[in-house]
């Protein structure tokens, strides 16, 4: 059962116990009723936009966790103190000088000789102890460009973003704007300072008003820094502080027994404790009075999230919880920057790759369980001893993979390709692939006859898809691959991609995807791609690459994750002006009584034809002023009301009699799409969706 809501309140006290998603997103709820303790069965539940005491870790975290927190935090009787805790990114190229301007601002002396981050450093800044005690984790990320595959897991909510450019370069060598896209696409919205460093040496200059109009995540410019100088160090030291004080829940209320567990694992961090086991995790709860196993899994979900720890929830990894995620990035970084021909990794390996005092033997699988976790490697089957590829240590170089002329085509483009996207997609399909053949950024794949090349275009920022074997099944194959870059770009919430169907004659000609589906519901038969004068058929090209019964299943698929990423980026409330349910109702109401006053006066002074349009018009006027006020109440989304007007256009030109140049349309003409839609509701009801049917 599904229960959107657009004013929950008249709905909080009866609950049925079987629901299994509840839509609450953007209702300005403060608390929550207890009734919702007994939704064991809750699935989903979207909480965004609404001014609840709970931190986004949480909020996005799944409904046994939310309801947790709230019921066993937010509403306890037990003492609360404020978390004053925030976390801080640093990233940029390599050789910038991230770590030295890190120093800087925590107060440390410039060294002229600082050694290059390898992996990450993470370096806790203490700030007004003798105030409200305010701690910042400063995370350095090494600009090495085979790290960034890592980083990426790193890159969260409730952070600030520093980003560094070297002043003696251009922006396009401290690669300015794909940094900022990358921390868009991991941070959401995180506010982004951006800073310029080594200005001893030169003064870049940055169109920093067109930068903040495209980028509007950008809350700073710090473009005269200097760490050997200092020049510059005390604005940027304030800029931050300031930036870190606006963060949302920084002032969260916790409960004393969690910050105490928190605070006794940090020391244990402290005294050079790299990780310990579950159970010990768990034992240090009960010491600070966390009985309740989901409190604890809750508390362990939260600190990974915040980056205290680092916790996975795999069986092959939970047994151990990260003190120091510099640990683990240290050891992967050994590990990638080790010479290994044509990546290729036997475990024994790792025994002269890492310092076996840091990193014992017992705990090499759960390293290399780590790097599975983060799809930088695949294990080869039936390999003895285990032997593992590491696609990001493949050679650069193309092999021959033979003749694509006539195969089925598909494309992705991207504002910016993360390389993760491309070696990610080796290790997911590492069972299809054909014969080894693999490169860094390509693979040959094969399954049931058909071969498929996958290959990524780094500086174009493109995927490109050729798919060969009997036309009357490869697109089953696309449909594999599809599926799959589906979901590594749902791992990345705000990256922009656009699909693109080649056309077959031309593979040089491209269509937009989501315009032929558009085209296709608008009831088009052909069009004219730009870039020819050829006439294609709507339906053929989509058919070509997908099934009309996947094309749908791929329409849900990607409501699904609209649903999901409902819950991290809520929709934009309301006006304080807007109408609620009670105005527009009693609006509907004068306007019905106005009515049939002007009903009955025309109708007695005016007489037939004359009445009749005088009614027609009113209707109409009413109904216009109805949908204002529903769309203005928030009971009317935008979709609905586009789609509202497009139905009554469409039935406004159905009464129109055929000219002898326009014959009547034919039921059966239309696509079977079109059909369906002209069968099923013009809109989705504003509160009770049908069964199965997914919210607007």
């Amino acid at each position: 059962m599904i229960l959107v809501s657009a004013n929950y309140q008249t709905y909080s006290h009866r609950l049925p116990v079987s629901l299994e998603s509840l839509f609450l997103a953007g209702n300005r709820l403060s608390t929550l009723p207890p009734s919702m303790k007994s939704l064991e069965h809750l699935k989903t539940l979207a909480l965004a936009g609404n001014p609840l005491p709970i931190p986004p870790e949480i909020l996005t975290s799944e409904p046994p966790n939310i309801l947790s927190f709230y019921f066993g935090n937010v509403t306890s009787s037990e003492p609360k103190i404020p978390l004053n805790e925030a976390k801080m990114v640093v990233v940029g190229q390599g050789g910038v000088g991230k770590t030295s301007l890190v120093k800087r601002i925590i107060g440390q002396p410039y060294d002229p000789n600082e050694d290059t981050t390898r992996g990450i450093w993470i370096c806790p800044w203490d700030v007004e102890r003798d105030q409200d005690g305010l701690k910042i984790n400063i995370w350095d990320f090494g600009g090495q460009e085979i790290m960034h595959a890592t980083h990426q897991f790193f890159l969260t909510a409730r952070t600030l973003y520093v980003l560094v450019l070297d002043s003696r370069q251009g922006e396009q060598e401290s690669r300015l704007e794909y940094w900022l896209k990358i921390i868009q696409s991991f941070g959401g919205s995180s506010p982004i300072i951006v800073v310029c460093n080594k200005a001893d040496r030169n003064r870049l200059s940055l169109d920093e008003t067109g930068l903040r109009r495209k980028y509007s995540s950008i809350v700073g410019f710090a473009t005269s820094v200097s760490c050997e100088t200092g020049e510059g160090i005390d604005d940027l030291r304030a800029l931050v502080l300031g930036e870190i004080r606006k963060l949302n829940h920084l002032r969260d209320l916790f409960l004393t027994s969690w910050i105490a567990v928190k605070d006794e694992l940090a020391s244990m961090r402290d005294n050079e404790r790299d990780y310990i086991s579950f159970d010990e995790y768990e034992q240090i709860c009960i010491r600070n009075g966390i009985d309740a196993p989901l409190s604890r899994q809750t508390l362990v979900a939260f600190l990974h999230d915040l980056g205290a720890i680092l916790h996975f929830p795999d069986p092959n990894l939970e047994a151990t919880n990260i003190l120091s995620p510099d640990w683990v990035t240290s050891g992967v970084y050994r590990i990638l920057n080790w010479h290994l021909e044509g990546g290729v990794l036997p475990f024994h390996r790792l025994q002269s790759i890492l310092d076996l005092a840091e990193y014992p033997p017992r705990q090499h699988l759960f390293i290399i369980g780590m790097m599975k976790k983060f799809e930088l490697c695949f294990e080869f089957e039936s390999s003895q001893p285990p032997t593992y590829l590491i696609p990001d240590l493949l050679p650069k170089s193309e092999p021959d993979t033979g003749d694509w002329g006539r195969a089925l085509r598909f494309q992705y483009h991207y504002e910016v390709l993360p390389s993760s996207v491309i070696s990610r997609f080796i290790v997911r399909m590492s069972h299809f692939v054909s014969k080894q053949t693999y490169w860094r950024n390509g693979v040959v794949i094969a399954k049931g006859g058909n071969r498929a090349l996958v290959k990524a275009d780094l500086e174009d920022r493109r995927v490109f898809i050729s798919v060969s074997g009997r036309p009357s099944d490869r697109r089953s194959l696309m449909d594999i691959i599809r599926a799959e870059f589906d979901r590594i770009h749902a791992t990345i919430p705000q990256l922009p991609v656009q699909e693109k169907v080649p056309m077959p004659d031309d593979p040089s000609v491209l269509a937009d995807y989501e315009h032929l589906l558009n085209l296709l519901d608008m009831g088009e038969v052909s069009f004219v791609p730009e870039g020819t004068k050829t006439r294609y058929n709507v339906r053929d090209l989509l058919e070509g690459i997908e099934s009309e019964e996947r094309r749908e299943e791929r329409r849900e698929d990607r409501l699904d994750l609209r649903d999901r990423r409902s819950r991290v980026s809520p929709p934009a409330a309301a006006p304080e002006s807007a109408l609620s349910l009670w105005q527009a109702g009693a609006l509907l109401l004068i306007l019905f009584v106005i009515c049939v006053i002007v009903f009955s006066g025309s109708a007695y002074i005016l007489g037939g034809p004359t009445f009749s349009l005088i009614a027609i018009g009113t209707v109409l006027v009413i109904a216009i002023i109805s949908v204002f006020a529903l769309r203005a109440g928030g009971m009317l989304s935008e979709r609905n009301t586009v789609a509202l007007a497009e139905k009554t256009l469409n039935r406004l030109s159905l009464l129109r009699k055929p000219t002898p140049a326009e014959p009547a349309a034919e039921p059966g003409g239309l696509p079977p799409s079109r059909r369906a839609r002209a069968n099923s509701p013009a809109l989705d009801p504003p509160f009770f969706p049908q069964r199965g049917k997914r919210p607007s």
